[in-house]
């Protein structure tokens, strides 16, 4: 899991490569598996990644997760052991300084003529540039979107939501429950609960979400979609039935031979009308 292959970005690979990152992350569940064995659902909250907030880190014999309260309570990891895959291994996409245009560019060969990295990458231009994404990708986060938002628009990360848990404070608590973690949010805003969710994660890599919104305040045909990005075979049910956007998380990075698009992940959205006020997510993680 050390291997540092995974861990940087370049012309000849690195951080792009899902099949690396992949490997990491499944020597990593190989060795929290083994660490867990005998340990009973719990969970702590440490700075996990030294970055002034703490997180919530959820697991127990047969599944570790991470959830940050600062960014919103989204999912950040979700790892099932006997899978040794990670679901929130999902890239997020933003710009690299290759992806703009340039002109004038100086093309350097070495001596025997043949073209050097330099001049390699600075053929490496595109006609447009690639998606962004409006925040880091996680496993699964909620949003409010406008009612005119097109699917194409969502697809390239072009939209601002209405409103999303990290928008205001949140109150939490967790628990012991049925042989899980039970995990509560509450968006607290002008002393009125705009948004709450009631994570409850079950061993062996299932995952229900409950979620109670206040519609009041947004216009008819706005949508409650909280959005899923995960990568590995997963199975999905909306609790009412809601159309869905579903698409690729595609990246576009340098290799040694061009600019390379790569699938890195699926994203699902499930888009509730926003007057119905209450919605359920059940998540079954499944192995390759």
């Amino acid at each position: 899991a050390q291997c540092n292959d995974a861990y940087w970005h370049g012309v000849f690979g690195g951080l792009y490569l899902p099949h690396l990152r992949d490997a990491v992350w499944a020597e990593l569940a190989r060795a929290e598996g083994l660490l867990r064995a005998a340990e009973s659902p719990t969970w702590e909250l440490d700075d996990l990644d030294a970055d002034g907030h703490e997180e919530l880190w959820l697991h127990d014999p047969t599944y570790s997760a991470i959830v940050s309260p600062a960014r919103g309570g989204v999912v950040e990891e979700f790892t099932v052991f006997a899978h040794g895959i990670n679901y929130a291994n999902v890239l997020t996409r933003q710009r690299e300084g290759y992806h703009e245009a340039a002109e004038g560019r100086v093309s350097l060969h070495d001596e025997g003529g043949t073209p050097s990295i330099h001049d390699l990458e600075s053929r490496m231009r595109l006609n447009e540039l690639p998606p962004i994404d409006p925040a880091p990708r996680v496993f699964l986060r909620e949003r409010v979107l406008p009612a005119g938002l097109e699917e194409a628009m969502y697809r390239r990360g072009d939209f601002d939501p209405l409103w999303e848990p990290g928008q205001v404070r949140l109150e939490w608590s967790a628990e012991a429950v049925g042989g899980g973690l039970a995990l509560t949010f509450r968006a607290q805003d002008a002393g009125v609960t705009r948004m709450e969710k009631r994570f409850q994660f079950l061993p062996g890599g299932r995952l229900v979400v409950d979620y109670h919104w206040q519609p009041a305040g947004f216009d008819p045909g706005t949508v409650f979609a909280p959005e899923l990005s995960y990568a590995g075979p997963m199975e999905i049910t909306c609790s009412p039935a809601a159309p869905t956007w579903n698409h690729d998380i595609v990246t576009t990075a340098k290799s040694e031979r061009a600019l390379e698009q790569t699938v890195q992940g699926s994203s699902v959205t499930p888009r509730w009308p926003i007057g119905l006020g209450s919605a359920r997510l059940e998540i079954v993680a499944k192995g390759r």
